[in-house]
């Protein structure tokens, strides 16, 4: 009955081991496509940030030529104004009228001009305000799939270390309660196919060696029955 026991014992820890192994393995295969999938996903982010960036500094410098032709544009019409001013105060008689209208005329292209690039630079400065709020949600989404890249790796070392430890055990056939190893197996359970085919091999071992073991005891209770004096 020890025998017996002992076997039974064994077939169900390897079946448990097998389990968990195969359960560790696939478990490992969906966090090794998590992890691609991260990775994938923290390229990408990068690639937009680098855009995103470009852009905005595009959108800067365009800020910066905005604001330069505004200030010219400003300087000029300043200069005119003053003309002006001073064409109006020294008008004594008509034949300073056509240059003083020439310089009015002037000085609403500036206007106009002015008001065109203060519009542009705004709807300029709103673009590049959301790029940078852009980049913001851009580098924040950079650093939680690093966070989730880290922990998917962390999780995956885990189990590597657990598919480990049982590849180890089934290998080495160490399943008794009293760490005495009596099995040894060749550890090729790496796929669920393998391990189902491993269970039905010792689920069929157990069947005959309880076969041998009843016909022993068969054949011992037939011995002890027999006369001595034959």
């Amino acid at each position: 009955m020890s025998l017996n026991f002992d076997i039974f014992y064994i077939c169900r820890e390897v079946i448990y081991s097998t389990q968990k192994e195969g359960e560790g393995t696939a478990r490992l295969k969906q966090l090794e496509v998590a992890l691609d999938a991260a990775e994938i996903g923290k390229q990408n982010a990068e690639t937009e940030a680098v855009l995103a960036k470009e852009k905005a500094e595009v959108l800067k410098s365009e800020i910066k030529r905005i604001e330069l032709m505004l200030g010219v544009v400003t300087e000029e019409r300043n200069k005119l104004r003053n003309l002006a001013n001073l064409k109006n105060s020294e008008a004594g008689d008509e034949s300073s009228t056509n240059p003083i209208q020439e310089l009015e005329s002037s000085l609403m292209k500036k206007d106009d001009c002015i008001k065109e690039l203060e519009s542009t630079l705004h709807e300029l400065k709103v673009v590049n305000n959301r790029q940078h709020e852009e980049i913001k949600i851009l580098n924040e989404k950079l650093h939680n799939e690093a966070r989730r890249i880290k922990s998917l790796e962390r999780e995956s070392d885990r189990f590597r270390s657990e598919i480990s430890l049982l590849e180890a055990k089934l290998g080495h056939g160490d399943f008794s309660a009293a760490n005495t190893k009596v099995l040894r197996m060749v550890n090729t359970l790496t796929v669920d196919n393998e391990a189902k085919q491993t269970i039905e091999a010792l689920q069929n071992e157990l069947q005959k060696t309880k076969e041998k073991l009843k016909a022993v005891e068969e054949l011992k209770s037939q011995s002890e029955c027999m006369p001595t004096g034959l």
